[in-house]
């Protein structure tokens, strides 16, 4: 296995940076304290573009720091060298991943610029940190006394490959027996191809699939039948619908239960059904905990000695 090592983050924030976030985690102007708003100028596109990438990088470094410092999550390097100075085969992990046979955690976000710990950026820059990041699924997780693992399949050669990777290098040669996985977007594609590879393995690990406002299709992508059925007992997909959170949204060609993600924003979809996702993992992970055998001692009656009676299983 990859050995694990704390990578020092780029602490460069850019001292110039007007906008800071407050303690709601919303980003604010240091001096006005006005909340972050997207403005078009008309005649300056590459301005916007330099403000825009400066904006994410700023994101993208506070929000590292986040799951650090508050987190306590690290940086796994998945590169067969050490020497690659931009590090970008990484994933976020809990330090006791690997060793844990617990339940993991797994997220992976959508393509694009969004990069580890994000939903999208910029939901975070319009309405803070709580819908954009994915610390709300970092901290809930955490506080169910899971592991977590944060992909970053937008800064490698391609989403499918560094799932794939991830996978091989950290998730199947980890101790954990109970994986659930959340995918937003593109992040669905990735999931539903590395099934594709390695049916057998992450069927035995994945216990709970969510998709959020997914863009996979089962039947576009190889998939044998097996995989396919699996897929529709493990999985739930939250889509995006007029329709309050978590009510059935029905579709002929659906390849699992589908619902509401009480929104019908894209990048707010995975912020707006973070409560029903955990409480269908919750019930998945309980329904395949074992009961418990245990003795009763009880007394007859007629002959007043105590005899031992075994629950029912």
């Amino acid at each position: 296995m990859t050995s694990m090592q704390c990578i020092e983050p780029d602490t460069h924030l850019s001292g110039d940076f007007p906008y800071h976030f407050n303690q709601e985690g919303l980003l604010c102007h240091k001096d006005t304290r006005e909340t972050f708003v997207f403005r078009y100028r008309r005649g300056d596109v590459l301005g916007l573009q330099r403000e825009h990438q400066l904006l994410g990088r700023y994101i993208t470094m506070y929000v590292y720091s986040l799951l650090e410092e508050q987190c306590h999550l690290q940086r796994l390097s998945l590169s067969a060298s050490q020497l690659d100075p931009q590090l970008k085969d990484f994933v976020f992990i809990s330090p006791k991943a690997n060793e844990s046979p617990g339940t993991l955690a797994v997220l992976i976000q959508d393509r694009g610029t969004v990069r580890c710990g994000q939903w999208s950026w910029r939901m975070i820059a319009s309405k803070g940190l709580e819908w954009g990041s994915q610390l709300s699924y970092v901290r809930r997780a955490l506080a169910e006394s899971w592991e977590v693992l944060i992909m970053n399949p937008n800064q490698s050669s391609s989403p499918e490959e560094h799932v794939s990777l991830a996978w091989e290098c950290v998730i199947s040669r980890g101790a954990a027996k109970q994986v659930v996985v959340v995918m937003h977007g593109y992040g669905g594609v990735a999931f539903v191809d590395l099934l594709s590879r390695q049916p057998q393995d992450v069927k035995g690990r994945v216990h709970a699939v969510a998709f959020v406002d997914s863009s996979h299709n089962p039947w576009h992508q190889l998939l044998d039948t097996d995989s396919r059925d699996w897929l529709k007992s493990k999985s739930r997909k939250w889509v995006l619908s007029p329709k309050p959170l978590n009510q059935p949204v029905g579709s002929l060609k659906a390849e699992c239960r589908q619902l509401s993600a009480g929104t019908q924003c894209h990048e707010a979809a995975p912020a707006a059904c973070v409560d029903a996702i955990f409480r269908f993992f919750t019930k998945i992970l309980r329904n395949r905990s074992p009961p418990m055998p245990f003795d009763i001692v009880t007394r007859s009656r007629s002959h007043g000695a105590p005899r031992a009676v075994n629950s029912p299983g």
